[in-house]
Formats: structure tokens, sequence, C-alpha cells
């Protein structure tokens, strides 16, 4: 029997679906009422999965940002990113099909609506980039996709996002707001450079493929944040874009992400520490454990991809030890695990380890 997502113990999700740039990471912001999504003007920037809740008129909500649906599938990536809003669209309650004024209906809207209405869930467009009078006017052209709901919206001035909530919170049935919980919330951070298998032990920790993983370097590029709950207490897992040297960055977007990843340590409680122990270990990873030290947050080193290590005996782990002790004197007093995040080899070790270091 297929396991059932995470996202589904969440109370109504709403998915905000649409090509890219169209806005839907700064409409999401905006709703949630945070600079969870990174915005900029580059393409694909959403790639995972962003989820997060949000409450209107006395009613729990769950918005989910997705990666925009070009219609061309270039690479592995492109295909990931269908894959996961086809999986969210199954489990959705109602779709925002976020639409650009500016650029008016396209012909792949005109096509992917009639996918979009084969969930059988109610659809509102969000004719977003209405910033002024004139460009509100224009929204009436998407009512040709067919649906009961055209609404104006700007992210970028607020202007018909209470609107769009009232619609939402009219279409669904609406449920109180849970009771908050008294457990603690414990933000984790998994931070390292890129391709050390920090998605895929987010990903090994969920128990789904929420994450993209992928062997081309920089798919995570914002820090996501996924909840879970473990031994009755609240975790929030936090995945953070792989780090490069500066030199090396290519693209704003990317030094952008950097940013977010330290200030996601800042917000975090613990930090894991990954790198690749089946590799050799570089300047870069002195780099990223010195700067995670000196934010005097409580840490732990993940030693990923252990499966790896070929004639493995029961002194190979003290052995590693040492080596790593000559490698970051300053890390000697940080408790260490051997992981494989592929294989889920001690994974679930991390969360009471965690617990430990921050009580």
């Amino acid at each position: 029997m297929k396991k059932r997502p995470s996202y589904l113990k969440f109370s109504n999700l709403i998915v905000l679906v649409g090509r890219t740039n169209v806005g839907k990471s700064a409409l999401f912001n905006r709703i949630i009422g945070d600079h969870k999504a990174l915005v900029a003007q580059e393409e694909h920037l959403t790639r995972d999965l962003n989820i997060q809740p949000a409450v209107w008129e006395n009613t729990d909500l769950t918005f989910a940002d997705t990666g925009g649906a070009d219609l061309e599938r270039k690479d592995e990536i492109d295909e990931a990113v269908w894959k996961k809003i086809g999986e969210v669209l199954e489990n959705s309650s109602i779709i925002i099909f976020v639409t650009d004024v500016r650029q008016g209906l396209s012909p792949f809207e005109r096509d992917w609506i009639k996918d979009l209405q084969k969930y059988h869930k109610p659809i509102i467009v969000a004719a977003n980039k209405s910033d002024s009078g004139n460009l509100r006017s224009l929204a009436a052209e998407f009512y040709q996709l067919g649906v009961e709901s055209v609404l104006p919206t700007s992210a970028l001035t607020g202007s018909g996002i209470g609107d769009l909530l009232d619609a939402v919170v009219k279409t669904i049935k609406p449920k109180p707001p849970e009771e908050k919980s008294d457990k603690p919330i414990m933000r984790l951070s998994i931070v390292g450079k890129t391709n050390v298998g920090k998605s895929s032990l987010v990903n090994s920790l969920l128990g789904e493929s929420r994450m993209i993983v992928s062997e081309i370097p920089h798919t995570t590029r914002e820090p996501i944040d996924s909840h879970i709950e473990w031994d009755e207490k609240a975790i929030t897992l936090i995945d953070t874009a792989g780090l490069r040297r500066r030199a090396k960055m290519a693209t704003k977007t990317e030094s952008i992400g950097a940013t977010r990843t330290w200030r996601a340590i800042g917000r975090s409680d613990v930090v894991l520490f990954m790198f690749d122990a089946a590799s050799e270990i570089t300047a870069q990873d002195k780099r990223i454990a010195g700067m995670i030290h000196e934010s005097r947050k409580p840490m732990i080193v993940v030693a990923n991809k252990w499966d790896l290590i070929p004639d493995k005996t029961s002194k190979t782990m003290e052995k590693f030890r040492d080596f790593f002790g000559r490698q970051f004197p300053f890390l000697k007093w940080a408790p260490m695990i051997f992981i494989s995040a592929k294989t889920g080899l001690h994974a679930k070790d991390i969360f009471q380890k965690s617990l430990e270091v921050f009580s």
C-alpha cells in the first residue's frame, strides 16, 4: 500500500500552480505573510514543494508553492518538477491557477487547464501582477479558461489577496482551527556543500520524496521547511541550498540562496553539518564548518554516504572520528553520526541525538 504523503495531515491543502515567472512564489509569500519562497527574475527558482500553514477567517489552510509548469521538459529536474506538481494536485482541496495579466492568456495555459480539470478540484484563477486599475481590467480575459472564478491579484502591492483568501474559504468546507500544540518545536537545519545528500536526507526522514534529488549541482535553491512529528515532538526540518565558494557561484540567485542558508542557521535550534564521508574533505567543508561553529548553535556532524565506505570493520568509525578530529580540531566536541541518506542507515538516529543536544 502506497504511503500517504505527510502534507495530507494538514487541513485544506491549496496548491498554487502556473508557468514560470508568473509570480507564484511572490503570491505565496504574500499569503503566508513571510518570505519563505525565493523570488527573482530567473526561471525555475522553485523546484521543491514549499508547504506552509495559514489561517484566514478562523479557518486552517495549508498552501503549497510548486515549480513552474513549463511545457518543455528539458532535463531530469523538469521531469521531477512535473511529477511533484501531479502528486500534490492529486491530494489538494483547491487549485489556484496563477497567471500573468501583463503577458495575457498563453496557448500553454489554454491547454493545461484541460489537464488541471481532470483532477476534479475547484479551480480559482489568480490573475497576478494586476498592479493598477488598468491591469486589473485585463483579468477578464482569463474567463476564457472556462473557470467560474477569476480574481485580479497583485503580489507586489497586496491588492486582491483578501478577496482570493475569501474565495478559498468560501469554496472549502470550513473547519475550526486546531488547538495549538504544547509540544516543543525544534528547528533542525541541514547545511553543507552542494550534492552531499541534504535533500536525500530530508526525504529519508520524512519517509517520502518531498525534495527533488539529482546529481545536477545546486538543485535546492532556497531553504525549504518541512514539518514532521517524531516521538510526540514537533520538528521542523530545513533543507538549505548547497554552499559553494562565492567565486564559483554562477548566478545572483545562487548568492541569494547562500545568504538565506546563513539566515536559516540563525533561526535553527540545532544545525546538522553534513559532508560526504566517501569523498575527500575540502577547504569548503572546513569553511562551512567554521561558520556554523561561529554561530554558536548546537551542532551535529553528519557523515553521509557511509554505505560507500569499503572494507569496514568494527574500528572503522573510531578511526574516521580520529581522522575527522585532525581535520576539524575545533569540532572535537560535536557528536558525529554515520548515515546513508540513500538507504536510510542510521538516519532516524539524528532525531534522538538532536533532541539531546537541543535540551
